[in-house]
């Protein structure tokens, strides 16, 4: 009995080890990043084709996503990421360098779903710690409870 749990939990070990090796894989390719000297500097190259402005929910915060002009040799045109403190301040850097092509994204809002998984989770739990309290009280109430204090009285 002892083997066959320490093999279940040995079981379960490795699943999350495997689920974080491929969370780390996944999550970890990223465009390069880039500062907003850099940016500015190879917008004046004319290296520069599209730049999607990206706010985050803290605001000003944000990204610029930026695709570069591609290579002969490059099959997708390379990408970077410059990480901005101020995105307003970022349009007007980049209007002064008389680059016009971006596009700024919405902030990116959870869904109803989402907002109101919470409660239902704890509601489920609820009801479910409900219904097994319930059922042990009709068990002892019908004599399926324990029947050494039955005759105790």
């Amino acid at each position: 009995m002892q083997s066959q749990r320490r093999s279940g939990f040995g079981i379960y070990l490795l699943l999350m080890l495997v689920i974080v090796f491929l969370w780390y894989y996944f999550t970890g390719q990223s465009a390069p990043s880039m500062s907003m000297d850099q940016l500015l500097i190879q917008i004046e190259e004319g290296n520069v084709t599209s730049i999607g402005i990206h706010q985050n929910e803290q605001v000003p915060t944000g990204t610029l996503n930026v695709s570069l002009k591609k290579d002969d040799k490059d099959a997708q045109p390379p990408t970077a990421t410059v990480y901005v403190s101020d995105v307003n301040e970022a349009q007007r850097q980049l209007s002064e360098a008389g680059f016009s092509d971006y596009v700024i994204y919405d902030v990116p809002q959870d869904t109803w779903f989402i907002q109101m998984l919470p409660l239902l989770l704890v509601m489920a739990v609820f009801f479910i710690l409900f219904m097994i309290l319930m059922n042990g009280q009709m068990g002892a109430g019908m004599g399926g409870g324990n029947k050494d204090h039955i005759g105790a009285f």
